[in-house]
This record gives structure tokens, sequence and C-alpha cells, in this order.
């Protein structure tokens, strides 16, 4: 089983890394941001404020957190804007994280952990547009959905999810959005769901 400890949250606690280390658990962690309020939905796309500050704190968890078994991998951060835009003015940096503290990220896991892969963001979000997801900046083109689901479709690909972004083989193929909606078409592209709404549960057999 893979565990998300979400970016608009913490950095989880010594006790629950060792408890994941005895259960077998991995652990996805993300760094404390996240689109809501760090300019994508709400607030600013420079936050956190204080630049200098946060990448201390990044440097203080992964080296507390580098030597569990369980920690699987680093996540910049829930739902960012990992993409360049014209009217960023960071160049072909995204615009969210701030390309300081995306570099700043990047170095410290380089230079104290060097064993685990970073992503910049949990999904980005793509809508009908392929071109907007990167799979090198992003988990997943999508997440959600966020209502309660039947039990049997945690044993689908992407529960309840029917996404209009195409894959590469889907391209070659010809398929077509349309298809693509429908859960019985074949090749579903999400490899990756990130978030399931929390008050889904899915059934024992199926995780």
């Amino acid at each position: 089983n893979s565990l998300r400890v979400w970016g608009g949250g913490i950095a989880e606690t010594t006790y629950f890394y060792e408890a994941a280390d005895q259960l077998g658990l991995l652990i996805y962690q993300e760094f404390w941001m996240t689109g809501d309020n760090n300019g994508r939905f709400a607030g600013d796309y420079d936050w956190p404020l204080d630049h200098e500050a946060y990448l201390h704190n990044v440097w203080d968890t992964v080296k507390r957190l580098r030597n569990h078994p369980s920690l699987a991998w680093y996540g910049g951060g829930n739902e960012l804007f990992p993409i360049a835009d014209a009217d960023s003015g960071n160049g072909s940096g995204g615009v969210s994280p701030p390309s300081d503290i995306e570099a700043g990220i990047k170095q410290v896991i380089s230079d104290i952990d060097g064993t685990r892969p970073y992503v910049t963001s949990s999904v980005m979000e793509a809508g009908d547009d392929e071109s907007f997801f990167d799979p090198e900046k992003s988990l997943g083109p999508k997440d959600g959905p966020y209502g309660i689901l039947d039990e049997q479709l945690f044993f689908d690909r992407n529960p309840g999810l029917k996404t209009p972004v195409l894959s590469d083989n889907e391209i070659h193929r010809g398929a077509s959005p349309s298809n693509v909606k429908d859960k019985d078409a074949p090749g579903r592209n999400i490899g990756f769901q990130t978030e399931v709404g929390s008050v889904s549960h899915p059934e024992l057999k199926s995780l």
C-alpha cells in the first residue's frame, strides 16, 4: 500500500514514519504547498512569503525523514502549476512553485538524500488539452472524483474517473476523447490517481 501526505498539510511525524516502516507502507511525502493558497485557486504564486525559511524547513525535513525505508518519493505540492506561462516571468520554469523554491528543493534532495525521486505537482488539471500535461512534472492530468463511489469501482484502473486526455498509444490508435470517457475503453492512460475523495471508502480487497 502507498499513502500520500498531502501538500496542504504537514510533513508527518517520526512516529508515523516508524509505524509505516514496520507495516511496509510506501509514503509519498509532499512539501507544504497547494494550489488552494499558492496562487492557482487563491493566494499568490510568490507564496510562501519567506522563501529562505521555507527551504530551511525543506532541508530539516529531508534530513529527518531520509533514513526511513517507507519514504518512497517527495512531491513539491498539491495541484500546483509547474508549466511555463508567458506572463509568469519564470522563463522556462513553471508558475508554481516559485522557480527558486523548485530549484532549492531539488538541490536539497540531491545533496542530502540522493536516493529518491521528486515530482513537482500531484496533478495539473489538464482538462481537455493533452498538451497541458507534462508527466515529468506531475503524477497525473486529473484528480478526483470526490463523490461517494460504488465499492466495485475501486477495482477499476481509475475509480470513477473518465479523462479526455489521450495517451500516445491512444493517439496512435486513432482514439478520440469521447472513447476515453467510456470507462470500458481500452488503454486508460492515467497510471497514478493521486486523489479519490475522502468520503469514498474502498473495500479492503481493492487495496
